[in-house]
C-alpha cells in the first residue's frame, strides 16, 4: 500500500491547480480568437428583410424660429422678472366687436381701466382678448391672464 504523505499530497494539489489554470487560459484564449461564423449572423434567406422605415417629413423652418431667434445669453425666466417689475394683474376683461378693454390693478392697489394703445403704470396695452391682455414693457411683450370667471361678457 503507498503510504501519503503531507509533501505528496501537496505535490498533487499544486499540480492540479497548475493543469486546471492552464485548461482556463487555452480556452479563454481559444474564445477570444476562435473566428465567428458568418453563416449564423446572417438570417436564413426564407425570412425576407424587413422593408426600411420611411422617414418622417421634416417640419419647416418657421417651427423652430422661437428657438433660434431667442438669445442664449438671456436668462430663461426673463419674462417672469419683467411681470414681477411691472406689478400689474389683470382683473378682467370687456370685449366686444368694435372695443376692448382690460381692467389692470397696480401694485399700489389702484385699479384703471385701459384699451388698446394707452398706458397703464408704464406698460402699453397692444392688444386685448378673452380673459387676457398683451402688454408692452420696457421693449418686450408680456401675456397677462386673469383669473378664472372673470372676463365682462
Amino acid at each position: 500500500m503507498v503510504r501519503m504523505t503531507l509533501r505528496r499530497w501537496r505535490r498533487l494539489f499544486v499540480s492540479a491547480i497548475i493543469i486546471l489554470a492552464v485548461a482556463l487560459a487555452g480556452s479563454a484564449v481559444g474564445l477570444a480568437f476562435w473566428p465567428l461564423d458568418a453563416h449564423n449572423l446572417v438570417p436564413p434567406p426564407s425570412v425576407a428583410p424587413a422593408p426600411p422605415k420611411p422617414k418622417a417629413a421634416a417640419r419647416p423652418a418657421a417651427d423652430y424660429a422661437v428657438i433660434y431667434q431667442r438669445s442664449l445669453l438671456k436668462p430663461l425666466d426673463d419674462e417672469a422678472k419683467q411681470v414681477a417689475q411691472l406689478a400689474l394683474t389683470l382683473e378682467a376683461t370687456a370685449v366686444e366687436p368694435d372695443s376692448a378693454l382690460a381692467l389692470l390693478k397696480t401694485k399700489d392697489g389702484k385699479s384703471e381701466w385701459a384699451g388698446v394703445g394707452q398706458a397703464v403704470a408704464g406698460a402699453e396695452v397692444t392688444a386685448i382678448a378673452d380673459g387676457e391682455v398683451t402688454l408692452k414693457y420696457n421693449g418686450q411683450s408680456i401675456v397677462l391672464k386673469s383669473k378664472k370667471g372673470a372676463t365682462g361678457e
